[in-house]
C-alpha cells in the first residue's frame, strides 16, 4: 500500500478538520431549525404520525391572542437584564484577573457571600 504524498496528507487533514464540525453543525442547528419551521405551519401534536398544513394559522393565533403576549414581555425582560448581568461579570473578572485599586478588598467583597452560604 503507497503512503499518501505530503500534500495529499495535508489536503485529507484540512478536509476532515473541514467537513466533521459542518455536518454536525447541520445535523444538529439547521436540520433541526428547518424542521420546527415546518412543525410551527402544521397542526401536528408531537405524537400522531399525521399532520396537516396550516400555513400560518398558528401564528396568526399567537399573534391575536393577548395572553401570549405577556410571555414575550417577561422573555423581554430576562433578555435585557443579562446585559448588565454581563456587564458586572465582566467587572469582576477584571478585577480578580488583574492589578487593580484595592483588589484584595475586591476579592473579600465577592468571596463574602460565599462564606455566608
Amino acid at each position: 500500500m503507497s503512503k499518501l504524498s505530503q500534500k495529499a496528507q495535508k489536503r485529507l487533514i484540512i478536509f476532515s478538520f473541514t467537513i466533521v464540525p459542518i455536518v454536525l453543525l447541520l445535523m444538529f442547528s439547521y436540520y433541526p431549525l428547518v424542521k420546527m419551521v415546518q412543525y410551527s405551519l402544521t397542526d401536528w401534536n408531537g405524537i400522531s404520525p399525521s399532520s396537516n398544513y396550516l400555513g400560518f394559522a398558528n401564528y396568526e393565533k399567537v399573534f391575536s391572542n393577548p395572553n401570549y403576549f405577556g410571555v414575550f414581555k417577561t422573555s423581554l425582560y430576562y433578555f435585557l437584564s443579562s446585559f448588565p448581568q454581563l456587564g458586572l461579570a465582566l467587572l469582576f473578572a477584571t478585577i480578580l484577573s488583574f492589578k487593580v485599586k484595592f483588589a484584595n478588598f475586591w476579592k473579600g467583597i465577592l468571596f463574602f457571600p460565599y462564606l455566608m452560604g
